[in-house]
């Protein structure tokens, strides 16, 4: 983790000084600061989850194994609604989902997925030839209903509304490419 963070800050403090020499960024404090303390400033906002998420993770190991089965499954619907579905049929709401698809709430989801698909699912089971077409049908079908959804709404209103709904990282479609 240390090592990682030194590689942040070494890249951070090196791409703002050739940015300066070069006349791309004006010098300010506050940029400054924003270099010396790029994961807390959410400079790299991966790299800022990422590190909150490796810092909680002994936490919710832990919190992972005092559910059964079913209690777990039931958390992880509950979160799926919370976090995907009603931001999707919601556009424009953050409601108990802070920073989107690229904030820690998102991540500790994705995490608990991963907990409970290494706990209770065998992937060894799981044929690649039946998991390659879901695949793809996964990662076309963004671009399918944006196709749809911008020809219904300019059909419907006279303009393209929502038609980006599902091209969020947290959107129902992309959920299980991130996984």
């Amino acid at each position: 983790l240390l090592l990682l963070i030194a590689q942040v800050l070494f890249y951070s403090i090196l791409l703002y000084l050739i940015s300066v020499l070069c006349g791309i960024t004006h010098f300010s404090y506050i940029s400054l600061t924003k270099v010396l303390f790029p994961i807390l400033s959410s400079s790299y906002w991966f790299v800022t989850c990422y590190v909150g998420l490796y810092l909680l993770s002994p936490y919710l190991n832990r919190f992972i194994t005092i559910f059964t089965q079913r209690q777990y499954r039931s958390l992880l619907i509950i979160l799926f609604v919370f976090f995907s579905v009603v931001p999707n049929v919601f556009y424009d709401s953050t409601w108990l989902n802070w920073g989107g698809s690229s904030g820690i709430v998102w991540f500790v989801f994705l995490y608990l997925i991963a907990g409970y698909i290494r706990q209770y699912i065998n992937v060894e089971d799981i044929a690649m030839k039946k998991l390659l077409p879901v695949l793809v049908v996964f990662l076309f079908l963004p671009l399918f209903s944006k196709i749809v959804i911008a020809n219904l709404s300019l059909y419907f209103t006279g303009k393209v509304i929502g038609s980006s709904i599902f091209f969020v990282k947290n959107s129902v479609i992309l959920l299980p490419m991130s996984i």
